[in-house]
């Protein structure tokens, strides 16, 4: 009687575990907990439905089927790592108020590419706000709307929780091009502020930075200078 051994595989399964691990350390230390969490969740159900329709098309463990599996993974793991849906004010009508935004690198690495500054306030030296931007950035003069980043209304609403010296600061200025102005600035930026007032009657300067940081991530892009 031929007896044959068993074969052990290639690759241990400690290694897989650690090489899994330190993957996954590495991925959240570059882009922080959520796109890392979000990438890996998408990831999974992409290839898994690549991996179905791979096999229902192809056949079970062709090589059509794998690499269908692999790019499904690819793809829904970046998207879902990269990006957001949310509703806005309720789904809407054929779900018009579903945003689409994009998620805040977090991770711990200041050399990432997809790195955000957070807001911050400086010291202007005058409440003039337009002269302070146009005087850093001549170039947008003519072609932009100055905007504040924590805007003025959070003087009235947290009397005393922010200074004009701090409101009016080149830190906490943005240039709005002024054929955006209307979608972005009346629209879109005024949304968020209205939905903040509502979540905190009662704010600390910090929670207004954090809006403003939230805010500059969905359209900072888009700025002059931009700050993405």
């Amino acid at each position: 009687t031929e007896t044959t051994d068993e074969i052990e595989p290639e690759v241990p399964g400690w290694l897989e575990a650690t090489a899994l691990g330190v993957g996954i350390a590495s991925a959240i230390a570059l882009v922080g907990p959520e796109m890392a969490l979000w990438g890996m969740f998408g990831g999974v159900i992409g290839g898994e439905a690549g991996y179905r329709f791979g096999g229902n098309r192809y056949g079970e463990g062709s090589d059509e089927q794998q690499l269908i599996a692999f790019g499904s993974a690819v793809v829904v793991g970046g998207l879902t790592a990269r990006y957001r849906v949310k509703p806005d004010y309720g789904f809407g009508s054929n779900f018009g108020n579903l945003k689409i935004t994009r998620r805040d690198s977090k991770g711990l690495s200041a050399s990432s590419e997809d790195f955000q500054a957070r807001a911050t306030f400086g010291k202007a030296s005058t409440d003039d706000y337009r002269t302070t931007f146009f005087n850093a950035y001549p170039e947008q003069r003519g072609k932009v709307v100055v905007h504040h980043a924590v805007e003025q209304q959070v003087q009235s609403r947290y009397p005393g929780l922010v200074r004009n010296d701090e409101l009016h600061s080149l830190e906490n200025l943005r240039g709005i091009p002024k054929e955006k102005n209307s979608r972005m600035h009346l629209s879109g930026i005024r949304k968020e502020w209205n939905k903040f007032y509502l979540e905190f009657p009662k704010a600390t300067k910090q929670q207004l930075l954090d809006k403003a940081t939230e805010i500059d991530g969905m359209f900072g892009a888009e700025f002059k200078p931009p700050v993405r």
